[in-house]
């Protein structure tokens, strides 16, 4: 008598639909879904952003192309008196970054 219960308790599980199945793959699909959106934003920025770099460049080769040296340094003259707090932070990283590769040797 305990084996027919049994039985008969999983008998409609053995006779429901047989998408009842598919139902844990749904969220994997979801998931994959979602994972390949996520992948395509990445790419989309990662583009944006290098073709930010590759804009940049070309347009300090045209500056360095189209501007002598005396122009240069003039213009980096005005940019050092104009932003002072700017520059030192550059100039002690520059300075950071030369004295470690110099002790590195």
């Amino acid at each position: 008598m305990g084996d027919m219960d049994t039985a008969e308790t999983f008998k409609p599980a053995a006779d429901a639909s047989p998408d009842c199945h598919l139902q844990p793959t749904a969220g994997l699909d979801d998931s994959v879904g979602e994972l390949q959106e996520g992948m395509d934003q990445f790419a989309e920025t990662v583009f944006s952003v290098a073709q930010e770099a590759v804009d940049g460049l070309e347009a300090a080769a045209e500056y360095v192309h189209t501007t002598d040296g005396r122009q240069m340094l003039a213009t980096l003259q005005t940019f050092i008196k104009n932003n002072p707090g700017v520059s030192l932070t550059v100039a002690a990283a520059f300075g950071f970054v030369v004295g470690r590769s110099i002790r590195r040797d």
